[in-house]
């Protein structure tokens, strides 16, 4: 009898640790999105050059957090001069951290390239409001609710 129950304890000990293996293994690869992150941050001054030579649209739409941060609005203090640098690095090791973060569970190829797409939008509709382009295009317009 006590054979018996300590054959069944040690089986039990070992799906336990199978199973902790197993969620060690998914939690480690749900964060993907952060390891692609931090590669696309190794490869960013070549992704900036490649965005550069398309045209000036092109860093904004790559790289619309750099942009922003070389913004004369953007003052802070001595670290200033250095933030588009840091964010040129930074940028997409973050939206990546934070996909996952939003994400949580369903770390899919899809849902997170949304919330990336979106970041960057968001990234670039704060440079239009900075820059005066919907302005520019309000008074053109005649859209006398935006002026």
């Amino acid at each position: 009898m006590a054979e018996e129950r300590a054959q069944s304890l040690a089986i039990l000990r070992n799906r336990q640790r199978d199973e902790r293996r197993a969620q060690n293994l998914r939690t480690t690869i749900s964060f993907w999105p952060v390891a692609v992150g931090i590669l696309l941050g190794c490869l960013a001054p070549l992704l900036q050059h490649i965005a550069q030579l398309v045209g000036p649209w092109g860093m904004a739409v790559v790289f619309p957090f750099v942009v922003l941060a070389q913004r004369p609005e953007v003052q802070m203090g001595s670290i200033t001069h250095l933030l588009p640098t840091i964010m040129l690095y930074a940028q997409f090791p973050l939206e990546g951290w934070l996909a996952r973060i939003v994400l949580r569970r369903n770390v899919k190829a899809f849902p997170v390239a949304g919330h990336v797409l979106l970041f960057h939008f968001l990234g670039i509709a704060e440079l239009l409001l900075l820059s005066g382009v919907l302005y520019s295009l309000a008074s053109h317009t005649g859209l006398s609710a935006l002026r």
